[in-house]
């Protein structure tokens, strides 16, 4: 593959910022053979999402269909996700702090000023609260917050 190896990518237009907050990111991110398993299975996780067409967004690609196999697969996945609780995420008072300002400010470089903060250490911050929730996509991540999706992780 193109990105085999790669714990990080940086989408075209490459701006400054995203290439320090992809590097701060990947230096606060642990080992690096963690990081680019983690990395591989949230690609095949996507794939698997889009293959199913679970996004609105994006049409589902035709491709082969292996429906027997991913039946005892998702009926496995569904037994497993059963016996297993899942734990709570739990925030640092300074990851709520961080939603709590970028909620408040009309945007990103806003709230990064207000709390003294450039914005690429406020997407780096975004991505780390994004693995704790399995929402990759930092950008989503501030939709869900803008949305109140994320209300219940900000009281204290």
């Amino acid at each position: 593959g193109g990105i085999e190896g790669a714990v990080r990518y940086v989408p075209k237009p490459v701006t400054p910022d995203a290439v320090l907050g992809a590097i701060a990111d990947v230096l606060a991110g642990g080992p690096e053979p963690d990081q680019r398993k983690k990395v591989q299975q949230a690609a095949l996780t996507e794939l698997a999402r889009m293959e199913r067409g679970d996004d609105a967004t994006l049409p589902p690609q035709p491709g082969p269909r292996l429906s027997r196999l991913e039946r005892l697969r998702s009926a496995e996945e569904v037994e497993a996700a059963a016996s297993t609780p899942t734990p709570a995420v739990v925030l640092s008072d300074s990851q709520r702090a961080l939603l709590r300002g970028l909620l408040a400010a009309p945007s990103v470089s806003e709230a990064a000023h207000q709390m003294g903060m450039s914005r690429s250490n406020v997407y780096a911050s975004l991505r780390r609260i994004g693995r704790k929730l399995h929402e990759p996509d930092a950008s989503r991540l501030l939709r869900r917050l803008r949305a109140g999706e994320l209300a219940h992780l900000l009281q204290d």
